[in-house]
């Protein structure tokens, strides 16, 4: 019977020297996670104490004038869907829209806004409003021609900043004078 071979001191000592980092590996884990994960609790901690939800900070200036330019187009948007819904019963009782609405259809302006004016024009008829507590106007068209705002789609409210000029009343008058003269020429008598 052979005896085993005797293991040479080489490779005792690297069966030693990987058992001993396998060792190190281990317990090295066990502490830098648990450094690590106390690390990202920290991290969270501050990043929740620096996301605040919106509309309940303190806020800064810039951010109370943004809310309540937000509220204020809110405001001029809700007013003139409510003014095309009242001009059209309007319309619809008596046959043509007014620039001014009687009170059994459009009671008041809403909120801080200033207006609506209205237009009444050849086939349909505008409107606009300013808010007191926004540098944003707004308006709407009904009828074909709604290019005096953007040509936006009739009857949707559109908003300006005030780098844009409200409407040109003069030139709104003309167009609508010469669009009347070629409906009446376009006209047998």
């Amino acid at each position: 019977m052979t005896s085993p071979k005797p293991m040479t001191a080489r490779v005792v000592t690297f069966v030693i020297l990987v058992l001993a980092l396998g060792v190190a590996a281990i317990l090295a884990r066990n502490v830098m996670g648990a450094r690590a994960r106390a690390a990202r609790s920290d991290v969270a901690a501050v990043v929740k104490g620096l996301s605040v939800p919106p509309d309940t900070a303190t806020a800064t200036p810039g951010f109370e004038r943004a809310r309540a330019r937000r509220l204020a187009v809110d405001e001029m948007q809700s007013m003139l869907t409510a003014l095309v819904s009242a001009e059209s019963a309007l319309v619809v009782d008596s046959g043509f829209p007014r620039a001014l609405p009687g009170r059994a259809y459009w009671s008041r302006p809403m909120g801080n806004n200033l207006g609506p004016y209205i237009r009444v024009s050849y086939d349909g008829w505008l409107a606009w409003t300013g808010n007191t507590h926004a540098d944003v106007w707004c308006a709407v068209a009904v009828g074909p021609d709604t290019q005096w705002f953007g040509n936006a789609p009739s009857r949707k409210p559109v908003c300006f900043g005030t780098n844009v000029p409200r409407p040109d009343l003069a030139r709104i008058g003309q167009a609508d004078y010469q669009r009347h003269l070629r409906a009446a020429q376009s006209q047998p008598r």
